[in-house]
C-alpha cells in the first residue's frame, strides 16, 4: 500500500494538487527537535496538543531553506512575505498534530522490518547501493539528531502515509469522463503573441513623493526589521579540532588490524522468491490452504529448477518481483524478514527451499548465488582509516579540553581570545543576525535564547559554552546590536519608487492591450507584428499559466479568436488561428489518464480528510503573550 501511494506521488496529473497538501508534511517532525522546557509561547493549540514558538520557527527556518534550494541563486529573501510563511507553517504544524492523533486512535502500526527497509532506501544512508550505518549515523550527527528521534520520525511519516492512503485509493472514474478530460487536454490550438511590454512605458510611468511617502506609511509593516545582533563566536568541535591531529602510518596500520570488520564487504547472497500471501490473523484453515499451495509449487519447481521464473511470474503475489520471475537481487544480512533470512543465509547455491513463513505469507526461495565477505586492503582503505583515526582522536580531544573552553568562556567573560588561544582555534564573526536565522550552528534556541539575554546583550559578556549539538560547543559575544523597528524612508525610497512606477507602466501596457483585444474581437483590421505561431496543447504549451488558460479556455467556434492577460511584466496578446482535436485515443493513453484522475480524486479526499480533522478538533490560535486570539470549533 505505501508503495501504492508513492508510486502514485509521482504522477503528471497528480502535481496539480499534491502542491497543496506537500508544506505539511514537509514539516513533518519539526516538534522531535525539541525535548523538554524552554520551548517559548505556545503558538496555537490543535485538541489537546499544544504547538509551541519554537518548533514554528525551526519549520519557518526549515521551509526558507527549501525555498531557497529549490529557486536557486535567484532566491531573495526580500521576495517572501514572513507572515505568509508563518502562517503556512502554524497550519501545517496544526495538520501534523491532528493527523498524528488520528493515526494514534486507528492503531495504525509499521513492523521493524519496513522501518528499516525505509531508512536503508535514503540514498544519503548508502555506500555502494547497500545501506551504510556508519554514513546513517554521521548523517543524523551533522544534523544534530539522534537516531531514536529520526526513526519516530520516520515512524511518524510512513503510519500518517498509510492512514491517509486508504483515502487517497479507489476512486472509480468513468470512460465517459476520461474521454472528457483526455481530448480538452490532448486538443492542439496554433496561437501567434504580441506583447505590449513593461519597460516601454516606463518613461511614463510618473509617481509623485507624495504617493511614495503613502505608500511606504500604507506598508510599514513590508519595512520592519527585527532586533539583531552580530556576534563573535568559537565553535569547538571535533571537526573544528581535526586540523590539529596528527596521525601516523602506524596509527593507521594499528587501527586497521583491530578494525578489519569496518572495511570488509559482508557476505551476500543472491535469490530469487515466489511468494503466496496470507493475513497472519487468517483462520487456521485459509493459512492450511496457502501452504498446500506453497508445497505444490515447490515441489514443481524442485523438479524443474529452471521453471523458476516462469512459475514465479504466473504465481507470486509479490508486486514488486513477480514480473522480474521472482528476482530479489543480491543483499546482505539484515535486508529481510528474519525468517526469510534466516533460511536463505542457511542454503546452498542453487537451492530451492520448502515454503518459508514470515508476516507476509508463504516464501518459495531459490539461492542463486553467494557472494562471500571479503576484506578490502588496507592501501585501498587507507583514506578511510586515516578519517576514522582522525575523528577518533579529535574527539578524544574535544573530550579533554572542553572542560577548559567552558571554564574559560565564563571566567574571562569580557573578552573570547583567552579561551581561542587555548584551544588554538579561530575567533569568527557573524552578520547581522536576529532569533530566527539560517545558520546551521547560531540558530540554535538555546544559543539565541543566551545572547538575547541581557547579561550578554547590555553587559557585554560572553556567553555561556553552550551545546548546539552533540559533540559541538559554542561561546559568543554581541559585537554590534540593532533594536527592532522600521527601516527608514530614505533607504527604501528609491526601491519603493521603482516598484510604484513598474505598477504603473503595467497599468498603462493594460489599458493599451485591453484597447487592442477589444478591437481585434470586434473584427477590426490592427496592424501588429505577431510572433511565429506555436502549434501546442495544454500540458506542452510554453506560455505562462494565466495566458495558457485564456488560450484554452476561450471558445474557437469562429476564428481568429483573440484573448489577453497581464502577467507583471508584460500585457501578452494571443491570437488563436487553428483548433487540432484528437481522432484517435490509444489504450495506453486512456489507462494513464484513468490513473491520473483517479490519483487526483484520492488526493482530493486526503485534503477533503484533513479539512474534517480540523473541523472536527478545537484549534485556538494565541496571540504573542499566549492569550487566544480567536477559537475554531
Amino acid at each position: 500500500m505505501l508503495e501504492t501511494v508513492r508510486k502514485h506521488a509521482q504522477g503528471w496529473l497528480a502535481k496539480i494538487i499534491l502542491a497543496g497538501i506537500t508544506i505539511p508534511f514537509a514539516l513533518w517532525g519539526v516538534d522531535s527537535y525539541f525535548k523538554g522546557d524552554g520551548r517559548g509561547n505556545v503558538v496555537a493549540q490543535a485538541g489537546n496538543v499544544k504547538i509551541y514558538e519554537q518548533e514554528v520557527s525551526q519549520g519557518v527556518r526549515d521551509e526558507m531553506a527549501r525555498l531557497r534550494s529549490q529557486m536557486g541563486p535567484s532566491f531573495d529573501d526580500a521576495m517572501i512575505d514572513p507572515n505568509e510563511v508563518r502562517q503556512r507553517v502554524v497550519s501545517g504544524l496544526i495538520e501534523e498534530h491532528l493527523v498524528r492523533q488520528a493515526v494514534q486512535q486507528a492503531r495504525v502500526a509499521l513492523t521493524p522490518d519496513q522501518l528499516r527497509a525505509e531508512i536503508a532506501a535514503v540514498p544519503a544512508f548508502q555506500e555502494n547501493g547497500q545501506f551504510s550505518k556508519a554514513r546513517y549515523e554521521a548523517a543524523l550527527q551533522a544534523r544534530g539528531m539522534r537516531s531514536a528521534d529520526f526513526e519516530k520520525q520516520v515512524r511518524d511519516q510512513l503510519s500518517a502515509r498509510q492512514l491517509l492512503s486508504g483515502y487517497a485509493q479507489g476512486a472509480i472514474i468513468s470512460r465517459a469522463t476520461v474521454n472528457t478530460v483526455l481530448r480538452a487536454n490532448e486538443q492542439q490550438r496554433e496561437v501567434s503573441l504580441y506583447s505590449l511590454p513593461v519597460d516601454q512605458y516606463m518613461a511614463k510611468a510618473n509617481v509623485s513623493d507624495a504617493e511614495v511617502h503613502a505608500a511606504y506609511d500604507k506598508n510599514r509593516a513590508r519595512f520592519a526589521v527585527p532586533e539583531q545582533v552580530q556576534l563573535q563566536y568559537i565553535v569547538l568541535s571535533p571537526q573544528t579540532l581535526a586540523s590539529q591531529v596528527q596521525v601516523s602510518d602506524d596509527e593507521l596500520k594499528n587501527y586497521y588490524q583491530k578494525n578489519t570488520a569496518q572495511f570488509a564487504d559482508p557476505e551476500q547472497r543472491t535469490a530469487a522468491h515466489i511468494l503466496l500471501t496470507v493475513d497472519p490473523n487468517a483462520p487456521a484453515a485459509q493459512q492450511e490452504e496457502v501452504l498446500k499451495r506453497a508445497k505444490a509449487l515447490a515441489e514443481e519447481v524442485r523438479k524443474n529448477p529452471a521453471s523458476f521464473a516462469d512459475v514465479a511470474r504466473k504465481n507470486s503475489q509479490d508486486p514488486g518481483s513477480a514480473d522480474k520471475g521472482g528476482e530479489l537481487g543480491t543483499f546482505p544480512r539484515g535486508a529481510m524478514v528474519k525468517p526469510f533470512e534466516d533460511a536463505v543465509f542457511g542454503m546452498k547455491e542453487g537451492e530451492i527451499s520448502e515454503p518459508v513463513k514470515s508476516e507476509f505469507g508463504y516464501h518459495i526461495i531459490k539461492l542463486e548465488k553467494i557472494i562471500p565477505a571479503q576484506t578490502k586492503p588496507f592501501e585501498q582503505v587507507k583514506d578511510q582509516v586515516r578519517q576514522k583515526v582522525v575523528e577518533q582522536k579529535a574527539l578524544a580531544l574535544f573530550n579533554q579540553i572542553a572542560d577548559q573552553f567552558s571554564n574559560l568562556a565564563f571566567e574571562q567573560s569580557d573578552s573570547l581570545k583567552p579561551a581561542a588561544d587555548a584551544v588554538k582555534l579561530p575567533i569568527q564573526e557573524s552578520a547581522l543576525i536576529g532569533r530566527t536565522n539560517q545558520d546551521p550552528l547560531l540558530s540554535s534556541r538555546k544559543l539565541m535564547d543566551a545572547v538575547f539575554a541581557d547579561d550578554v546583550l547590555k553587559n557585554g559578556r560572553n556567553t555561556d559554552a553552550i551545546e548546539v549539538a552533540p559533540n559541538t560547543l559554542v561561546a559568543a559575544r554581541v559585537i554590534k546590536h540593532v533594536a527592532a523597528g522600521v527601516r527608514p524612508f530614505d533607504e527604501v525610497k528609491d526601491a519603493l519608487t521603482m516598484q510604484l512606477r513598474a505598477a504603473a507602466a503595467m497599468k498603462l501596457a493594460q489599458q493599451d492591450g485591453q484597447a487592442l483585444l477589444t478591437r481585434l474581437n470586434k473584427g477590426e483590421q490592427v496592424d501588429l507584428k505577431w510572433e511565429d505561431p506555436v502549434t501546442a496543447t495544454r500540458q506542452q504549451g510554453p506560455w505562462a499559466v494565466p495566458l495558457k488558460e485564456q488560450i484554452f479556455r476561450a471558445g474557437v467556434a469562429k476564428l481568429p479568436v483573440y484573448v489577453g492577460v497581464a502577467d507583471g511584466r508584460s500585457f501578452q496578446l494571443a491570437r488563436i488561428t487553428k483548433v487540432v482535436d484528437v481522432s484517435e485515443i490509444p489504450a495506453e493513453k486512456q489507462k494513464m489518464y484513468q490513473d491520473g484522475l483517479a490519483e487526483l480524486l484520492g488526493n482530493e479526499a486526503v485534503s477533503l480528510y484533513l479539512e474534517g480533522l480540523k473541523k472536527s478538533a478545537k484549534i485556538e490560535m494565541k496571540t504573542p503573550a499566549g492569550k487566544a486570539a480567536d477559537s475554531k470549533e
